[in-house]
């Protein structure tokens, strides 16, 4: 509780109040003419800059590549890995018969 009371002080100790902070605000826009160099300049991008398509677009591109990319690896593994445990088999005459001597 103590400590509330304190933060609530401090965040209080202000020089001026909402209203009159308002007040200022709008005055200010008045005399600088609408205060153009306070805008953002993000309004002066079109809707694909705004939003960064060409970034997302991009990283997407990316990320594709490296997952396909993973995915031929694995499978080429995969496939020689099945390969050589088939050859052995192969090798040894085929169908598990023994000759007799």
């Amino acid at each position: 509780m103590k400590k509330a009371k304190e933060l609530s002080r401090i965040f209080r100790d202000q020089p001026q109040t909402s209203l009159e902070r308002a007040i200022h605000h709008v005055e200010y826009v008045i005399r600088h003419k609408g205060a153009y160099h306070l805008r953002s300049g993000a309004m002066n991008l079109n809707v694909l800059q705004y939003n960064s398509v060409d970034v997302i677009a991009f990283l997407l591109a990316v990320s594709l590549t490296i997952v396909l990319l993973v995915f031929y690896i694995v499978k080429s593994l995969v496939k020689l890995l099945l390969s050589s445990v088939k050859s052995p088999k192969m090798q040894s005459g085929g169908g598990g018969k023994r000759k007799k001597h």
